[in-house]
C-alpha cells in the first residue's frame, strides 16, 4: 500500500532575522535593516512564501531590495505603520535571501525607536514557528533648536511723537528650525502702528480678529531658520492721545516645528510709557 501525501501537507522549516547596524540615526538622516530569510529544510522546497515587513511609523520613499526570483511590491503607508511584502513562488531547500531596507527618517521624526518587524510564511505547515518572527531597531535622536527671541524700544514718548519697536528672534541650534512663527502682540491701537521691516524669506500681517495691534510672522514655505540666524523684525508706533499716561505693552513669542530643548526664552516683553503731549511754552517778552 502507498500513501501519498499533498506538498502542501508537508512540514517545512523557515525563519527570518532583522538587523541593523546603527545603534543611533539622526532625524533627517537614512538608515538600513537588513532582513535574513531562510529555508532551513535540507530536502523541502517552500512553495508561495512570503515575507512580510512593518516599520513602525509612517515613511515615505523606504526602498527594498528585491533578490533573485522575489517580486516586492510597493511600501504601503498607514497611520503608524509602513508595509512591505515580498514573495516568491518557490524557496529552495537550504536557501538564504537578504532584503536591504533602506529607511530615509524624517527631519520630524522625534526621539524615540524605529522598529522594523518581519515575518515569513510558507503554503506548507512550519515545524517551528517561533523563528518566523524577527525584529530589530534602532534609537533616532530628534532635531532640536533652542528659540528665542526678545523685543526692545525706548521706554518713553510724547503723545504725537513716533518711535520704532525692534524684535529679534534668535536659533541657537544645534538644528535648523521648521516652520518657524513669530507674535508681536500689543495693548495699542492697530491704527498707531506701522511694519516697517520684515526679514527676507518671512512674511507678517496685522491679525484682523485681534482687539489691539497683533502682528503674524512666519517663515515662507520650505524655509527653515538654521543655526545662528537672528532675523529681525521692525514696528513703528505714534504715540495716540487715547493711551497718555498709560503703558503700552509689546510681547514677543516664537516657536516652530521643532522640538526646543528650553522654551523659557520663547517669549519676551517690555513696556513704553507714554507721556501727554508736551506743553508748548510762549517766549518772553523782553521788558525795558
Amino acid at each position: 500500500m502507498l500513501y501519498v501525501k499533498p506538498k502542501s501537507f508537508g512540514n517545512i522549516d523557515l525563519s527570518v532575522a532583522v538587523s541593523n547596524p546603527d545603534t543611533n540615526v539622526n532625524a533627517g538622516a537614512t538608515t538600513t535593516f537588513t532582513v535574513v530569510g531562510n529555508n532551513l529544510d535540507a530536502i523541502a522546497d517552500a512553495d508561495n512564501v512570503s515575507v512580510t515587513m512593518v516599520l513602525d511609523a509612517a515613511i515615505s520613499g523606504v526602498t527594498v531590495s528585491e533578490p533573485i526570483s522575489w517580486v516586492c511590491a510597493a511600501p504601503v503607508l498607514a497611520a503608524a505603520s509602513t508595509t512591505i511584502t515580498c514573495d516568491t513562488n518557490s524557496f529552495a531547500a537550504t536557501d538564504l535571501v537578504n532584503f536591504t531596507v533602506t529607511v530615509p527618517v524624517p527631519v520630524e521624526f522625534e526621539d524615540g525607536d524605529l522598529t522594523l518587524s518581519a515575518t515569513i510564511s510558507a503554503e506548507q505547515g512550519d515545524i517551528n514557528p517561533a523563528n518566523n518572527i524577527g525584529s530589530d531597531f534602532v534609537t533616532v535622536i530628534g532635531q532640536k533648536a533652542d528659540l528665542a527671541i526678545r523685543t526692545r524700544g525706548a521706554s518713553r514718548i510724547y503723545v504725537g511723537y513716533k518711535t520704532r519697536i525692534n524684535t529679534v528672534a534668535d536659533n541657537y541650534g544645534p538644528d535648523a528650525a521648521r516652520d518657524v512663527a513669530v507674535a508681536i502682540t500689543t495693548n495699542g491701537p492697530a491704527s498707531a502702528f506701522k511694519i516697517t521691516s520684515v526679514p527676507t524669506g518671512w512674511s507678517c500681517g496685522l491679525d484682523s480678529g485681534y482687539p489691539t495691534a497683533r502682528f503674524l510672522c512666519s517663515m515662507d514655505v520650505g524655509l527653515t531658520m538654521a543655526k545662528g540666524q537672528r532675523p529681525e523684525f521692525v514696528l513703528t508706533f505714534t504715540a495716540p492721545a487715547s493711551m497718555a499716561s498709560s503703558n503700552l505693552i509689546v510681547g514677543a513669542g516664537i516657536s516652530s516645528a521643532t522640538a526646543d530643548p528650553s522654551v523659557g526664552n520663547n517669549e519676551n516683553s517690555y513696556s513704553l510709557y507714554i507721556e501727554p503731549l508736551r506743553g508748548i511754552s510762549l517766549p518772553q517778552i523782553p521788558t525795558n
